[in-house]
């Protein structure tokens, strides 16, 4: 079993660090991958139970992809593919690097909430949490 110190989720939010817009074609490159019809991007508010803030904006991706399973999710906050040369059209992104590097260049976490046919799940990705 491979491990990894959570400041490497730091270390990946400088992959886009020339261009900030990359790391939004990322995601909107897995949406395409999931099959999605339909995106939405939007700014909302937050609201913290914090005492310095009470407000943070959040970036919103809501698409109508195919969702994934809880087997799909598990891979997605994991590092890297097995075979990467290999075209396989069931899989999301191509190395498997490609989501953690745009959330965390876009901000200190990702919440994804997710539904496929079968189950629901949801992953959470955080620098602040692990502060």
């Amino acid at each position: 079993i491979a491990q990894m110190h959570p400041e490497y989720l730091t270390t990946l939010s400088q992959t886009h660090s020339s261009w900030l817009f990359g790391a939004v074609a990322e995601l909107i490159d897995n949406a395409c991958d999931a099959g999605a019809k339909r995106l939405e991007i939007s700014i909302q508010k937050g609201t913290l139970k914090s005492p310095e803030v009470s407000e943070v904006p959040m970036l919103c991706f809501l698409d109508d992809g195919l969702g994934m399973t809880h087997k799909d999710i598990v891979k997605m906050v994991s590092f890297g593919h097995k075979k990467p040369e290999q075209d396989d059209p069931e899989q999301i992104g191509r190395f498997g690097v490609g989501f953690k590097t745009g959330v965390m260049r876009l901000g200190r976490g990702a919440l994804v909430l997710t539904q496929s046919k079968e189950t629901r799940s949801m992953a959470l990705l955080s620098t602040g949490y692990n502060e």
